[in-house]
């Protein structure tokens, strides 16, 4: 009967294999993910789901029994860290026991390849998810490179933090009763509330440069919650295809937060209603509309989708109910989840669908004009009150430059000159058309105490983000007077809230030929700052290819395991010559190789089917540095056209058809996909 242990150090969910499975299956949830890192140390949570995935994946010595090897699945969330093993349960049992002592004594571990991508499972929805809960560590990773990972102190002391006994609420779930307890049996669980929480909004637009953003929101962490955005997504799409713009293939992300799920809507390529490919935001509006009228009978059928065996089976499987049992902060018990779907109706989908509407964040481009029933969210809430005085107002800086205008993406460069104002811990950017204008003064405030990250680009310039994801550009370069206000900015950024990464050359040099520019004009005149504007500055780093999931050509050696920037992950290993009956040809000479790939999130990059990366093939591979038939198809347990949902792997054999005398070096194994990722694998040796 599956159902919660307690009493085994930490609690398992001992559930059921699926019919299909291979061997046995043990899941843990270690409650620290993308929310707990600081923003110095973005990149870590990344780096350390690679560390575990490389160890546990190393065959281990079982008494009696001989060497085996777990298959390995690690990944990171916005809050927790996930790990699933599998195959045979004494080689489970081996994979899990290491996996404790290396939370207990991380020391000495191979120093890890560096990350792509900070595995955020939200890919630049940063600002988005920051309206829904505030800016943090677990937004703003969604936008910025792993910058913060290389350094091995860091690391080890995350890894030390993701051991129960350091606090962390810890959950397991096996499918063979004999794996309770395994690992983690002196420990105790704690569960507590996630460190996330819900920022209450009305619904309206933000302005995004993601032209396959259509919206984001909040759902009820309910079963008809659940309908109620597969409702959403199905409505969308359908508004989208009837449009004439074609298929679209929309799909969302989500993830449970407490009691509600955060929720990102968007398609497989750019939708749009011009050349630029802008999403068609009124069409979005209006589908929203239809939404909340949908028919009873469309709702109903919704529901008997969900309540059919295999739809129950996934959102009471091990994995999911550990998942979010963490997330909740409290242990769900899945026959609980049984009956709610047995007695979920038509009036509890449709208020879910009303919360869903309630917290829309529909996305739309920089400058256009918001439909009326969305309008456009400021990032004005008051800041809390300060005990303090104000300690007197004064110019920090000041300069000036060229930029465009505001909220405009394309277009001529205008002047606008701005000063910089400190009073007590405010900053005020005070922009205006000339130095002596009185019309055209636009004002925007900065509290210093609300800062919650700084972003610094070398030394060209620093983005400074507050808790409302508030955000404005400071061009050291540009400004006189920068050291006294950086010596401001640098007293009020958190422990550990700044990150540095490498700037963008062009902006660098744009900035060098302003400069230069400035010193001629302003030689013996007071000092005037034009700030460049915050939010056009900050979309630029938004959009940089290094965030969008760019396409990864690496070379990695023959066994390692390779990671793509959505996650999914692929080891090739293994190479031995068979004979193999090809087709009609009778028996053949076939290099075989093991591969193992694992199916991770959605591709996100513009034009591209969103799950591209998951898409596996034969004419995916090649082998180099000999003459051969290509990849061998149709034989039992070869490689055949597969798709693979995140999370799950699969186990094959590449085989090459290959001439009798094979050279001793030189050969290599190549990927490629859709995208344009091209993984090597190399050197391809023969033992003996």
């Amino acid at each position: 009967m599956a159902g919660w242990i307690e009493g085994s150090g930490i609690d398992w969910l001992l559930g059921e294999a699926a019919p299909d499975a291979d061997g046995a299956g043990l899941v843990v949830v270690l409650g620290r993910g993308l929310a707990d890192q600081t923003i110095a140390g973005t990149g870590v949570a990344a780096e350390a789901a690679q560390v575990l995935h490389r160890e546990l994946a190393r065959p281990s010595e079982v008494p009696g029994v001989g060497v085996l090897e777990a298959q390995v699945h690690v990944s990171c969330d916005l809050l927790h860290t996930l790990v699933v093993l599998q195959g045979r349960p004494q080689a489970v049992a081996a994979a899990a026991a290491r996996l404790e002592r290396l939370l207990l004594d991380p020391v000495g571990i191979d120093e890890p390849e560096p990350v792509v991508t900070t595995g955020h499972p939200f890919p630049r929805w940063g600002r988005e998810l920051a309206v829904l809960l505030g800016a943090g560590p677990a937004t703003l990773s969604a936008d910025l490179p792993p910058a913060g990972q290389g350094s091995t102190d860091r690391l080890t002391a995350w890894l030390r933090a993701m051991h129960p006994d350091a606090g962390t609420p810890v959950l397991g779930a096996v499918t063979h009763e004999s794996l309770v307890g395994c690992c983690f049996a002196g420990s105790a669980t704690r569960l507590r509330p996630p460190r996330l929480t819900w920022r209450k909004r009305r619904p309206g637009s933000l302005e995004t440069t993601q032209v396959d953003h259509l919206l984001a929101t909040r759902a009820p962490a309910t079963v008809a919650g659940g309908i109620a955005v597969r409702l959403l997504a199905a409505t969308l799409d359908r508004a989208l295809l009837l449009s004439g713009s074609g298929q679209r293939d929309v799909g969302w992300i989500e993830s449970r937060i407490g009691e509600g799920r955060a929720v990102a809507v968007g398609t497989n390529q750019p939708v749009g209603d011009d050349d630029d490919g802008l999403p068609q935001r009124d069409l979005v509006a209006g589908a929203l509309e239809t939404y909340l009228g949908l028919a009873s009978e469309v709702v109903a059928d919704a529901i008997a989708v969900e309540q059919t065996p295999g739809r129950v089976d996934v959102l009471t499987g091990p994995v999911r109910t550990a998942v979010e049992s963490l997330a909740a902060g409290r242990l769900l018990d899945p026959e609980d989840v049984r009956r709610s779907v047995a007695a979920i109706g038509v009036e509890s989908v449709r208020d879910a669908m009303g919360q869903v509407a309630d917290s829309v964040v529909l996305c739309v481009p920089p400058g256009a004009e918001p439909p009326e029933s969305y309008p456009l969210l400021t990032r004005d809430d008051p800041p809390p009150a300060r005990p303090t005085p104000s300690t007197g107002q004064g110019v920090v800086a000041t300069g000036s430059s060229r930029h465009r205008a505001r909220g405009s993406m394309q277009g001529e460069h205008r002047p606008e000159y701005l000063t910089v104002l400190r009073d007590g811990p405010s900053l005020r950017l005070r922009y205006a058309p000339s130095r002596r204008a009185r019309l055209g003064v636009r004002e925007e405030p900065f509290d210093l105490d609300r800062l919650v990250a700084r972003i610094d680009h070398l030394s060209s310039y620093s983005v400074l983000v507050d808790d409302a994801d508030r955000r404005i550009t400071l061009p050291w370069s540009l400004l006189r007077g920068a050291a006294s206000l950086r010596q401001v900015v640098e007293a009020a950024t958190p422990p550990e809230g700044a990150l540095r990464i490498e700037a963008d050359g062009g902006f660098s040099q744009t900035l060098d030929r302003r400069r230069r520019r400035v010193r001629k004009v302003l030689i013996g005149a007071a000092a005037v700052l034009v700030l460049v504007v915050a939010g056009v500055l900050w979309a630029t780093l938004a959009t940089r290819g290094d965030l969008r999931q760019p396409a990864v050509i690496t070379e990695v050696a023959t066994g390692r395991t390779a990671t793509l920037p959505n996650g999914s992950r692929a080891t090739v290993s293994a190479p031995r010559v068979t004979r193999v009956a090809v087709g009609s040809a009778g028996p053949t000479d076939v290099l075989e190789l093991s591969l193992r790939f694992c199916g991770g999130g959605p591709t996100m990059k513009g034009g591209t089917d969103t799950a591209a990366r998951n898409y596996l093939r034969p004419s995916s591979f090649a082998l180099e540095g000999t003459p051969n038939g290509g990849p061998v198809t149709g034989a039992s347990g070869y490689l055949g056209d597969t798709e693979l949902a995140q999370g799950e792997c699969l186990t094959a054999t590449l085989g090459f058809t290959v001439p009798k005398d094979l050279p001793s070096a030189g050969m290599a194994v190549r990927y490629t996909n859709a995208v344009g990722d091209q993984i090597t694998w190399r050197p391809v040796t023969l033992d003996g």
